[in-house]
């Protein structure tokens, strides 16, 4: 029996795989990144306000 090289529709799934998983990887740290710029932007409004209330 002797070791053939993977079939190409095999090698085209494992690169759509691996496709899927970097563009999953790069959006979640795109709304990460977009959460914590939202974060940061409400903490200083809440801030402001409590700021503005202790006056």
């Amino acid at each position: 029996m002797s070791l053939r090289p993977n079939p190409p529709r095999r090698r085209s799934e494992t690169a759509k795989v691996l496709l899927l998983t970097s563009a999953a990887l790069a959006a979640s740290v795109v709304l990460a990144g977009v959460l914590a710029v939202a974060v940061h932007a409400l903490h200083g409004v809440i801030g402001d306000d409590v700021i503005a209330s202790t006056d």
